[in-house]
C-alpha cells in the first residue's frame, strides 16, 4: 500500500501546483509545468514496482496509461504535449485520485 500512497502524494502535488490556474497560465508556466511533467514521470514509475496480481485485482484503473504517459514523456521529452498534459492533470486526474482513495481505504 506504500507505494500507492505515494502516487497519491505525487498526485496531490500536481493538483496543488495547478490550483488557480488556467491553461494559458498552465502552458506560459515552464517550472509549472516542468513540476508537474516530473511528478508524472514519479507516478510512473511507482506504477510499475506494483505487483501485477495487485494490478489485476484493482484493473478499472488505468495503468497501463499512466506508465505509457511516463514512457511517452521520458523518451521524447522535446515532444511532450502540453495540451494534453494539461487535460490529463484536470479531467483525469481528480477521478484517479477519488479511486486511489478508494483503494486505500479498502485494503
Amino acid at each position: 500500500m506504500q507505494i500507492i500512497e505515494k502516487i497519491m502524494v505525487h498526485a496531490g502535488k500536481i493538483v496543488d501546483f495547478c490550483d488557480g490556474e488556467d491553461k494559458n497560465s498552465f502552458l506560459s508556466n515552464i517550472m509549472l509545468h516542468e513540476a508537474c511533467v516530473f511528478n508524472m514521470i514519479q507516478m510512473g514509475e511507482l506504477i510499475g514496482k506494483l505487483s501485477d496480481e495487485f494490478l489485476i485485482k484493482n484493473s478499472e484503473l488505468p495503468w497501463r496509461e499512466i506508465r505509457g504517459l511516463r514512457n511517452r514523456i521520458v523518451h521524447a521529452y522535446g515532444d511532450i504535449n502540453l495540451n494534453a498534459i494539461w487535460d490529463t492533470i484536470k479531467i483525469d486526474l481528480p477521478d484517479l485520485t477519488i479511486k486511489l482513495k478508494t483503494i486505500t481505504t479498502n485494503n
